[in-house]
């Protein structure tokens, strides 16, 4: 997919930007004025970046308006954007030759509290979660999976933090975990099979809640054995005890009231066993309850802002403002919080009920003795009769306690056979993936070696397995390089996966964006930009007229000229509107 034009428009439909990309290389200029004077800073250069993500998903425009790097808002853009409701429509196409656009349209109230964004695609309405998750990935991805996200992939193709520009493989940062990254490379390499990744990624979480659920039980495997033992010791126990009992002598004209003793202690033991399991399901709750509320979050930290700052791109889940996730968060705890205390509430009547049931066994059960007496053998009886009793409880317990663990261990022994299924399907396509690889580095180890001046050094994408997961590396890559060196090799990837798209002709998005490309040697620009203009796609990147000065190249490449005079939303043109 390309892109074709970005157009913002007021809510009463008056132009404020239009942009129109070209194939190849589309630069962003910042210049100076008229009498080349003034700053090339905050004029909005890497806005357009920004308006091209949020019209692919990003949650909100908060990031259009808010600098990260002084943890502030630039409140005249923020202001203006309010008032003028703003919408974007961003038209693309299959090819860049095509006549035939896709439409997508993002409406923002920012005066809403709720229901602030209306998105559209081909002026059909589409809700939030629809347009995110499978809209946009049909459309840029051809694919209906559930997993890896569209918003997990689009990150990779729409670079503009410290972390995507930096990091070629983990554009993501730390946020993503080694497990996701392997989604995510092993779809973008065409290592395609209905439901596979969607199936793992479903099977890991299984696995983890399981192995979470055992961790918070505070038991593990080698105390399932040791329970056993307990067990097979206390039944030998209780059937030593149950052998005494039922090989006590007692009067022949008691033989009535002896069976119904007998009677009540069996109905006794079992309602004890029931307790006992309830009390363990109740006890196991209100750990889990205890856990959530510590784990209820307060803002009132400048690092958890900073978090957030960082992770906000990556993660499509996260809300407008980190108040507004802090507050879903919580809500999220105190839902789960509610559902436990209802549970507690329900385990805590049943104790109560059987309870009482079991008092009316207690007190039949003495009422017997009674009739019996208290001296001689039926003392012994009695005795007898109280070790079963105690004995019974403990029973109860160990047998709730396996019950438990064995549901726990069978289903997390259940997961991995799924998840040893899975693997064993991904080692059956992997020399698909390697063929893959191989036309991929054909382009990137092209590229990159023009970067390097090195034709001998090969640059490669590869993967290693540990454990369960495929962590996918660039070989020879010195991660000491410098952020220049590092940036051209990431623009390198990016150009070089158009060119394995096209090979393969896979859908994917042909295009790339790349920020604060000044620190790329110019040598090793012109040559990615050469690059790019003879392959088929699109590079976008944001450039200050410092860094190239009167070149005809770049002239003719510029899609948006910006300079003090005429800022990226020409808040100035609009003043009228404040009024």
């Amino acid at each position: 997919m390309f892109l074709r034009e970005l157009l913002i428009t007021t809510g009463q439909g008056v132009e404020i930007r239009k942009v129109v990309f070209k194939n190849g290389v589309n630069i962003i200029l910042g210049k100076q004025n008229q009498n080349n004077n003034g700053s090339t800073n905050n004029l909005g250069k890497t806005t357009l970046l920004r308006c091209i993500d949020f019209c692919l998903g990003a949650e909100s425009l908060e990031e259009i308006y808010a600098d990260k790097e002084f943890k502030q808002n630039n409140e005249e853009v923020k202001s203006f954007l309010t008032e003028v409701k703003p919408i974007f429509i961003l038209k693309i196409s299959s090819s860049f030759d095509s006549k035939d656009f896709i439409s997508i349209k993002r409406e923002v109230d920012l005066n809403l509290k709720t229901d602030r964004i209306k998105n559209f695609i081909n002026g059909e309405k589409i809700s939030n979660s629809d347009f995110k998750n499978i809209k946009l990935k049909e459309i840029f991805f051809g694919s209906d999976e559930e997993k890896p996200t569209f918003r997990e992939l689009i990150g990779k193709f729409i670079r503009k933090n410290e972390t995507s520009i930096n990091q070629i493989i983990e554009y993501a940062g730390p946020y993503f975990k080694d497990s996701q990254y392997e989604k995510v490379y092993f779809f973008l390499m065409g290592l395609d099979s209905p439901g596979l990744l969607t199936n793992k990624i479903s099977i890991e979480k299984n696995l983890k809640d399981y192995k979470t659920k055992l961790r918070n039980l505070g038991r593990n495997n080698s105390e399932v054995s040791a329970l056993k033992q307990d067990f097979f010791l206390i039944s030998n126990d209780l059937d030593k005890l149950k052998r005494l009992r039922d090989e006590f002598k007692i009067d022949t004209e008691h033989k009535k009231e002896e069976e119904e003793l007998n009677k009540t202690q069996l109905s006794l033991q079992k309602i004890e066993s029931e307790i006992a399991s309830l009390e363990l399901k109740k006890k196991i709750n209100l750990e889990r309850q205890t856990e959530l509320k510590n784990k209820q979050v307060s803002v009132d930290t400048v690092s958890l802002k900073y978090i957030y700052d960082e992770a906000n791109y990556f993660n499509d889940s996260l809300p407008r403002t980190l108040d507004e996730l802090v507050r879903f968060h919580n809500i999220m705890i105190n839902n789960q919080i509610d559902y436990l205390t209802s549970s507690i509430e329900k385990y805590t009547s049943l104790i109560e009920e059987k309870e009482k049931t079991r008092l009316e066994y207690i007190n039949e059960y003495n009422k017997l003795l009674s009739f019996f007496g208290t001296s001689g053998s039926l003392a012994e009886y009695n005795k007898l009769n109280e070790e079963i009793s105690q004995k019974s409880i403990k029973y109860g317990e160990i047998t709730s306690n396996i019950e438990t663990l064995n549901l726990y261990t069978d289903k997390i022994n259940e997961y991995k056979g799924e998840l040893d299924k899975i693997n064993e399907l991904i080692y059956s396509l992997l020399p698909n993936l390697d063929k893959n690889l191989n036309i991929f580095n054909k382009y990137f180890s092209e590229y990159a070696s023009k970067l390097s001046g090195n034709q001998d050094k090969l640059y490669t994408l590869f993967y290693t397995k540990k454990k369960d997961i495929y962590k996918f590396l660039i070989k020879n890559f010195d991660a000491n390089s410098g952020s220049g060196f590092k940036q051209a090799m990431v623009i390198a990837f990016d150009l070089a996966y158009m060119s394995f798209t096209n090979e393969l002709g896979l859908i994917r998005p042909h295009f790339a964006t790349q920020d604060k490309v000044e620190v790329i040697d110019k040598t090793n620009l012109e040559a990615l930009f050469s690059i790019a203009n003879n392959i088929n796609g699109q590079l976008i990147v944001p450039v200050i007229w410092d860094k190239f000065g009167n070149d005809s190249e770049i002239e003719e490449n510029c899609i948006l000229k910006l300079s003090s005079t005429n800022k990226f939303f020409n808040i100035e043109k609009f003043s009228n509107l404040f009024l």
